[in-house]
């Protein structure tokens, strides 16, 4: 049986100097758009473990994706962004199990 995995890349950060890049949190604005995300069909079918790294922001987005469907994740420091798609946010799954690249246009 064919599994689905998909990359979520953090939305909007509370950016503070003051402390350090990995301790940012999701900003509200940030939060909401994790939320909305829950609306999309794909967000139903998650059903493994949801991986995250050890970042706050990618621990908020777990927390509130884990929430919703009442699958446990997992932080470490193994899970971070390795790829330029990834890094950039535009990696997208298309069914079939191929991903692509989204346009950053179509990110906002």
């Amino acid at each position: 049986m064919p599994r689905e995995v998909y990359f979520i890349t953090h939305p909007e950060v509370v950016i503070d100097p003051a402390v350090p890049v990995p301790q940012w949190p999701l900003s509200a604005r940030g939060r909401e758009r994790m939320e909305q995300l829950l609306a999309r069909d794909w967000a139903r079918r998650i059903a493994a473990t949801i991986y995250c790294s050890t970042e706050q922001k990618a621990i908020d987005g777990a927390t509130i994706l884990s929430a919703a469907t009442g699958v446990p994740f997992q932080a470490g420091a193994r899970s971070t962004k390795t790829c330029p798609p990834c890094r950039a946010g535009r990696l997208i799954r298309q069914p079939g199990g191929a991903s692509r690249e989204l346009p950053t246009d179509r990110l906002r």
